[in-house]
């Protein structure tokens, strides 16, 4: 930070075209918060709607586990000595998971602990 009062600073925004120079003096931060508030709430308003349904590929990555794991669950359902996987939605000959569901059965392990030989 500059110690003169006079001297520029830069401030970077950062818009959906890349950044954006702002030079603003010191005295002047007050206002360049604010049109990175302002900036900020344009591109949230622009981002696209959170996705609600996963592919068993997606599901996997976001569980962290094999996709060999989900497929076999889904077709051979609760398999005994195995943790079973979370509840699949079936449309048509689709598979897809919610993302309430997989929430669900990571929650469901949180206070499971591995006892490492």
């Amino acid at each position: 930070m500059n110690k003169d009062d006079n001297t520029p600073t830069p401030y970077f925004l950062v818009n959906p075209n890349g950044l954006e120079e702002v030079r603003s003096l010191n005295r002047d931060i007050h206002s360049a918060v604010e049109t990175l508030r302002q900036k900020m709430a344009e591109l949230k308003e622009a981002m696209p709607i959170e996705k609600k349904l996963f592919t068993l590929s997606e599901a996997a990555i976001y569980l962290a586990v094999s996709e060999s794991f989900l497929r076999k669950d889904c077709a051979e359902g609760p398999r005994k000595n195995r943790t079973p996987g979370p509840d699949p939605l079936r449309i048509g000959d689709m598979i897809r998971y919610t993302r309430e569901d997989l929430d669900t059965w990571i929650d469901g392990h949180k206070r499971q602990r591995a006892h490492l030989a």
